[in-house]
């Protein structure tokens, strides 16, 4: 909405995507492309990880996300 009254218009002029906000995807307009990411076992793994003083694996893990490409990027024409 703000973007709209901004005189900005959606894949025209700008990009949107969020992150972790499934629900709300589809009730913006456009719908909003969206990151998800495993927070749940983020946390755990950072919790483990803090209780373990033998991790010597470095700081660096990686987690899979699912990316969902809605309407509401696209190419920007400026």
């Amino acid at each position: 909405t703000e973007v709209k009254e901004a005189g900005f218009h959606v894949t025209g002029a700008i990009s949107i995507a969020g992150s972790d906000a499934k629900s709300l995807a589809y009730a913006a307009w456009p719908p909003l492309t969206t990151i998800r990411q495993p927070v749940a076992d983020m946390g755990r793994r950072a919790a483990e990880r803090l209780m373990r003083s033998d991790d010597d694996k470095g700081m660096e893990e990686v987690f899979d996300f699912d990316l969902r490409i809605r309407q509401s990027t696209g190419k920007v024409s400026v």
